[in-house]
């Protein structure tokens, strides 16, 4: 492992302080910027684009997402982040109406949550916020595993490259860490909100996704800054819509090891490309190219004869 001068940035961390904690004020594309797991897995799928500043959009997803993280994981969060609407207001008659956005009593309210910067939520997003936490508590074993955690872990580190001598900054925030002296002492976790917990689909949303490069990185980050063996990461799943079933998964050695060839491959790739200064589109790492245009050929699938 070649992570040094790892150390504990904080608990209970604000995630939107973790998205944008960056103290060298760097851009990317220079060595001092803080690299995050999120970071190298969009640098390493195109490194052109990222140094160029793409963004995942912001989809409802992500936003259940956040909501359900933030009520389970950090209520006094929840609390300044987001507020539910009202189902009704009083007009300038003193006479209770729906809700309506259009009206200047709601408009003025909007306006005062945005400036606030709080999410506006529904009545029924809260209720549904309350089913989905009773739903991860009832789950006995997923109520031990939370009762004895801290949550919002953020960590902060060096990479020392030994092929070009470079000196990256990386960060992480890992969403469950059970105390030391806890059955789970072994483990970190994550919650993850999810379309399906069905055993046979989870193996291969942690591939696409990369959830098992999450979990490798964020074991080798707080190993190193507490010294502490952890080998075990923890999925705490929920699905996103009634019952708001749940599901209890542990990356296994060989994911974990794959996980870590990952990140590391990126981590080194990344310091190729601020060695060089160049960051290449999708084009410029293809094996098969003619004149500076990649083939594209047909898959075994595509010219299959069919009866």
């Amino acid at each position: 492992m070649t992570i040094k001068n790892a150390s504990i940035e904080g608990v209970q961390t604000d995630p939107e302080f973790y998205h944008n904690y960056n103290p060298g004020a760097s851009h990317r594309g220079s060595k001092d910027y803080v690299m995050s797991r999120s970071d190298l897995m969009e640098f390493n799928h195109c490194p052109h684009r990222w140094v160029g500043g793409y963004h995942k959009k912001k989809t409802d997803a992500l936003g259940y997402g956040a909501m359900i993280d933030a009520f389970v994981l950090d209520y006094d969060r929840f609390e300044i982040k987001f507020v539910a609407r009202p189902n009704k207001y009083l007009n300038d008659k003193d006479e209770e109406k729906k809700w309506n956005n259009n009206s200047n009593t709601c408009k003025a309210w909007n306006a005062v949550q945005a400036k606030s910067g709080k999410t506006v939520i529904s009545t029924s997003d809260f209720d549904v916020c309350m089913d989905a936490q009773k739903a991860l508590l009832d789950d006995e074993i997923i109520n031990s595993f939370l009762e004895s955690s801290d949550y919002q872990v953020m960590i902060v580190a060096e990479w020392h490259d030994e092929k070009t001598g470079l000196v990256i900054p990386l960060k992480c925030l890992i969403d469950i860490v059970p105390k030391k002296d806890s059955q789970f002492k072994h483990y970190l976790g994550d919650l993850k909100t999810c379309r399906t917990a069905c055993l046979g689909q989870w193996a291969r949303e942690v591939f696409n996704y990369g959830y098992h490069i999450q979990g490798a990185f964020y074991l080798d980050m707080y190993e190193s800054a507490t010294g502490e063996v952890r080998n075990c990461f923890a999925h705490v799943l929920q699905e996103s819509y009634e019952p708001f079933e749940v599901g209890r998964r542990g990356l296994d050695e060989e994911f974990i090891e794959l996980g870590a060839q990952k990140y590391t491959e990126a981590i080194e790739k990344y310091c190729e490309c601020l060695k060089s200064k160049t960051f290449g589109g999708y084009d410029d790492y293809s094996l098969l190219s003619f004149d500076g245009f990649t083939s594209t050929g047909p898959e075994a699938w595509m010219i299959t004869k069919q009866d």
